[in-house]
């Protein structure tokens, strides 16, 4: 018989909607009464999970072998399907990942840089100069149209329109908030299915996917692109294998989702804290702000893959990643037999989930982890189980390089063609978005620096 991690002593109900509305504060309280490795107990089984922000226990977590644990998440099949990279498993899983992972790598990224950086730039054309701009929005726009063009391959025909439109349906308010309660609260989920928001939804992904499908057969036929949609058609594994529509469809929801929203919030917050009167930590005199420029003035405004060279850039974008990573946790895994973590023996079957907010606010690790200093890591350099926003094992996320880049690219020309300034001083903190840590909304008011 296993033994648990301590728990809180709270009502699962209690810990859930503390889970649901305070998430940092949550964790932040369980793991300074309970440790490193806790319990908790929230819907929407309401049966224990464990949670680790030790990184000797994270590495330990990374290094078992993948037969060892059930990693694939029940809950994106309803969400992005069953052949989803995140829903399957073992054998299936690496041999998918191996098909998917060439597009986001080498050469390709350079295809990829001169599209974002047009998208950029149209979406700050219109800005007008001393007036109001609500950043996230701005930045949601971004990242959706780079996941458009660059994995959809979507231009502007009529079908790829109303894919967009469909596609950004997809993530209002008040889906967010349904999929949230229903997470959550599994007796809601009769009634919310009969809600007029729940089955406009589905009337909406059934015609998305129906669009989707044609837009993969088009592909099929056209078999010369070289958007990621395309390069994956005609990816084949070492038996000579292609991917099914079925897995296609299901691959493009799973890019959508992990990269339009964690990179439009990981981009709210970048320029945020690049303006912050919370983050005006200086080198060599210089605020955050005037070191960035200093340091694009070396390379060639058109140079984009040069900015993964810049490090007092990276180390900007580093730390943003770091203070309010998007997804506070890695994706679960669950041991087949029970399991010795930490003094601990884990149940089989009950969930372990290396904690990425936790872990990178050890004052151990980041000294002073509430503030913002990009030096840090120009001072050293940090292991793969001690920094995880994009998580780690076999289960990490093979578009990092793809969201670093697309940081670089638009931090770096947002700040070559404007002067932002915050439109009031104040403090932001995270909210839950879903299962992400969204950036709150602000505004900007840019002035061109010609």
């Amino acid at each position: 018989m296993g033994q648990l991690p301590p728990s809180s002593q709270d009502l699962p109900y209690i810990q859930t909607f503390k889970w649901l509305f305070y998430p940092t504060q949550f964790f932040e309280e369980n793991a300074q009464k309970y440790g490193d490795v806790f319990s908790i107990n929230i819907g929407p089984t309401f049966r224990p999970q464990v949670h680790v922000s030790n990184p000797q226990l994270i590495e330990q977590i990374f290094a078992v072998e993948p037969y060892k644990f059930q990693s694939a998440s029940k809950f994106a099949i309803g969400l992005l399907g069953k052949e989803s990279l995140v829903a399957i498993d073992g054998e299936r899983h690496r041999s998918q990942k191996k098909l998917l992972t060439p597009p986001f790598h080498g050469d390709r990224l350079r295809s990829y840089a001169d599209t974002i950086a047009q998208i950029v730039q149209q979406q700050t054309s219109s800005w007008k100069e001393g007036g109001k701009v609500n950043l996230p929005s701005v930045m949601k726009e971004i990242s959706f149209k780079a996941i458009a063009k660059t994995v959809f391959g979507l231009t502007d025909s009529d079908r790829s329109q109303q894919i967009e439109s469909l596609l950004l349906a997809r993530n209002t308010p008040t889906a967010n908030l349904l999929q949230g309660i229903a997470l959550a609260f599994p007796p809601s989920r009769g009634l919310i299915k009969k809600s007029p928001q729940w089955h406009q939804a589905k009337a909406r992904a059934e015609a998305r996917d129906r669009l989707i499908y044609e837009e993969i057969a088009d592909k099929r036929a056209q078999a010369n692109g070289s958007d990621i949609l395309s390069l994956m058609i005609s990816a084949e594994d070492e038996n000579g294998r292609k991917m099914e529509d079925i897995e296609l469809r299901d691959e493009l929801m799973t890019l959508l989702f992990a990269g339009k929203e964690t990179t439009a919030i990981a981009l709210s917050w970048l320029l945020w804290w690049v303006k912050s009167d919370r983050a005006r930590a200086a080198l060599a005199g210089r605020s955050i702000e005037q070191q960035l420029l200093a340091e694009l003035s070396q390379i060639d405004a058109s140079d984009y893959l040069g900015l993964t060279r810049l490090p007092y850039l990276n180390a900007v974008c580093l730390e943003t990643l770091r203070i309010y990573p998007a997804p506070m946790s890695c994706f679960n895994r669950i041991p087949q037999q029970d399991y010795n973590l930490g003094g601990f023996v884990i149940p089989a079957g009950v969930p372990i989930f290396p904690a990425i907010y936790l872990t990178h606010h050890r004052e151990d690790l980041y000294p002073d982890p509430k503030a913002f200093r990009p030096e840090r890591f120009l001072e050293r350099q940090y292991a793969p189980h001690e920094y995880l926003p994009f998580g780690g094992g076999n289960r990490r996320c093979l578009g990092m390089a793809f969201a670093l880049l697309e940081m670089k690219i638009v931090l770096a020309t947002m700040l070559r063609a404007w002067n932002l300034e915050l439109s009031e001083p104040r403090t932001l903190k995270p909210k839950r978005e879903g299962l992400l840590l969204k950036c709150p909304d602000y505004d900007i008011v840019p002035k061109s620096r010609n």
